[in-house]
């Protein structure tokens, strides 16, 4: 009786290992839809969100974390970092629905290409990058953004570290010295978190 039990043990312990051996080499694979769906809920639609930044590789992850750290250029108004908040609708809508145009896989890498539907005659298309990462595909790039996010960065703090940054803040008869002092320090907290550029 006990040996039953014991190679019905064995025997479940094995299935299970072809089950989720079968599953890993699929996932490496096969691209549903329903991932893609998940993956663009998680791209940067007005905010960051940080609870799906696993979704993400580091590297790029860290340059949306950072571009979202980037103070505003123009306090007490909307500056250089609007065209983050546009990143799924440029006019400013929330999408409706998702179509997924083609998925293309290589190796570790993959690309898929979709349309956010807003409304019968409004179609945007989009191109996510992913790379397959300990057994996950995540995405790496995204429009090529990584490219526009890097700029940005290195714009930015070119900028802040200029005579024409302390000029503009001095001369904007609109802000109160208070407001000009906490842009002052806006820009002196993101550089105590960011304080290395980037190569």
């Amino acid at each position: 009786m006990s040996s039953n039990i014991m190679k019905i043990g064995i025997l479940r312990v094995f299935l299970w290992s072809l089950l989720i051996m079968g599953l890993q080499s699929c996932s490496h694979k096969d691209i549903t839809n329903e991932q893609v769906m998940h993956w663009v809920s998680c791209i940067p639609n007005h905010a960051l969100d940080t609870s799906v930044a696993d979704v993400f590789t580091r590297d790029y992850y860290s340059l949306l974390e950072e571009a979202w750290a980037v103070p505003t250029d123009n306090p007490g108004g909307i500056g250089s970092e609007e065209w983050l908040y546009y990143f799924m609708s440029g006019n400013g809508e929330d999408y409706n629905d998702v179509e997924v145009l083609s998925k293309q896989v290589s190796g570790d890498k993959a690309q898929v290409k979709f349309n956010c539907i807003y409304n019968a005659k409004n179609l945007e298309e989009h191109t996510l990058e992913l790379l397959f990462v300990n057994n996950c595909w995540l995405i790496t790039n995204f429009d090529n953004t990584r490219t526009k996010l890097y700029d940005y960065i290195s714009t930015m703090r070119a900028y802040f570290r200029s005579p024409q940054w302390t000029a503009t803040l001095a001369d904007n008869e609109y802000l109160s010295n208070e407001e000009k002092e906490a842009a002052k320090n806006a820009v002196e907290q993101y550089f105590k978190l960011y304080p290395t550029d980037r190569p």
